[in-house]
């Protein structure tokens, strides 16, 4: 959990990299899911605590991926204002849109409380990273088979990219692949893959039925997981 609703309202925080599902507690109704260059718990600099008093978290926030943010607090985020004023109308006009989809307002982008795949408009608002997990050795032609369907389909609606072990090894080296169980490694096959994100519409990260480093971090890494049978 990033925070919870109703706890106070500290922070502002950025996504860097990763998604993060917003939901009220009381219905557990999702109402939005956020991506790379989104904000969450803007009620921080919104002041929209009763005079005197804090402002309290209106969502509860949990990253549903591998996620790196960044905590802005009030007073510092006054001084980005401050010295940038483009910061200031960017953050407005997400507000703004994302106040107008809550709302349902006809001629929105989209309606944030039916859809689960609408952020802030960021580049990567709607992008899909899908892991690939084949669950014993006899499934791994099939699920081949599965993958190429999979990027064939999906590139009708965009570019899309598959990513195995065999790949990423050729790509970033035998050191970094063989030595994905140490933090340094798996952070950097981590960001690389997010990199990728930004290129292509669709991501598929195929692992393998062995549990092995590089299927963790296809797993870490996705928006959905699919298990081949």
């Amino acid at each position: 959990e990033v925070f919870l609703e109703g706890g106070v309202a500290d922070a502002l925080y950025v996504v860097i990299t990763g998604r993060v599902r917003l939901r009220q507690q009381g219905s557990g109704e999702m109402v939005v899911e956020v991506g790379r260059g989104d904000t969450i718990g803007e009620e921080a600099v919104l002041e929209l605590g009763r005079a005197g008093e804090q402002a309290m978290r209106v969502f509860s926030a949990k990253c549903m991926r591998d996620c790196e943010l960044v905590k802005i607090s009030p007073v510092n985020f006054e001084h980005i204002c401050s010295k940038y004023p483009q910061v200031t109308l960017k953050f407005i006009k997400t507000i703004a849109r994302r106040s107008i989809a809550w709302q349902g307002v006809p001629g929105s982008v989209s309606g944030m409380r039916s859809r689960s795949r609408t952020a802030g408009q960021s580049k990567t608002s709607n992008l899909a990273t899908i892991a690939v997990i084949p669950i014993n050795t006899e499934s791994n032609s099939m699920t081949k088979d599965l993958v190429g369907g999979l990027q064939e389909q999906l590139r009708k609606f965009g570019s899309t990219l598959v990513l195995d072990e065999a790949s990423v090894r050729s790509l970033l080296g035998w050191e970094t692949m063989d030595n994905l169980h140490r933090f340094f490694y798996r952070t950097r096959v981590a960001s690389w893959v997010t990199a990728q994100e930004e290129e292509h519409r669709f991501i598929i990260l195929l692992g393998d039925s062995a549990g092995s480093a590089w299927s963790e971090v296809c797993v870490s890494q996705a928006d959905i997981i699919l298990a081949a049978t």
